[in-house]
């Protein structure tokens, strides 16, 4: 009866340290499979974003001024958006973002301008609290800026423009730009609002190029302009962020 006792003993313990390494085994795989705040460490995240980026245009706006145009100002407002993938705190991200300047003129033409940036970002994604995203991000990308000319002084008619749809030129710049940013987001059940700072960097210089057309010609294949100014768009930045 006391071997028998014994024996029942033996089983009851190998039947209770089996039971928690089966329980420590499947913690084990729910915490690989999962994150503490029972997120999924994988995620999509859509942005839409609108913000402030101040740019040096001194020596663009020396070259305009000489042709007697207004000048260009340094403070761009632009609107965008972004994809963000998170992977077990890893975030790789496109975003892309395009400001329309107020148009700038001369005697004889005006000219509509348009500038903006795209980068691809790869950052780390801290949270301190479950609602709060921290995530310093550095991207590699371009910059371009984007000048459409119209004669002033002998503007079209409908029938005469879709008839000869040549009277306008255009010139453009697309540089290499370098990234670095950190963002701030807090999440909701409705969605995610944010801030996002930092810095666009030029390394290297671009070239200009020109596309013009006439009233009797039709527009040019792309053309290389010797001698253009420097133009960059590096400078700091601040955006809003809402997304989902």
């Amino acid at each position: 009866m006391k071997k028998a006792n014994t024996l029942l003993l033996m089983i009851i313990t190998a039947l209770g340290l089996s039971s928690g390494y089966m329980e420590a085994s499947h913690a084990a795989e729910h915490e690989f499979l999962w994150e503490d705040n029972n997120e999924l460490p994988m995620g999509l995240h859509l942005f839409f974003s609108s913000g402030y980026q101040h740019s040096n245009l001194s020596p663009l706006n020396a070259a305009l001024q000489k042709q007697d145009y207004s000048p260009l100002g340094p403070d761009l407002w632009s609107s965008g958006g972004s994809m963000q993938l998170v992977a077990w705190r890893m975030i790789y991200e496109v975003e892309g973002q395009v400001a329309i300047h107020a148009p700038i003129s001369n005697p004889d033409y005006q000219a509509m301008v348009m500038a903006g940036n795209s980068f691809f970002n790869i950052g780390y994604e801290f949270k301190p609290v479950k609602a709060l995203r921290i995530y310093p991000l550095l991207g590699i990308g371009a910059s371009f800026l984007d000048m459409s000319f119209v004669r002033r002084s002998r503007l079209p008619s409908f029938d005469e423009f879709l008839s000869n749809p040549g009277w306008n030129g255009k010139i453009n710049n697309t540089l290499f730009a370098l990234n670095v940013g950190l963002g701030l987001e807090l999440q909701g059940w409705l969605g995610s609002l944010g801030l996002r700072g930092g810095y666009i960097f030029h390394p290297m210089g671009s070239s200009w190029w020109g596309t013009g057309s006439s009233e009797d010609q039709s527009t040019k294949d792309p053309t290389l302009l010797s001698n253009g100014p420097e133009m960059a768009l590096n400078g700091p930045y601040l955006k809003l962020l809402v997304g989902f």
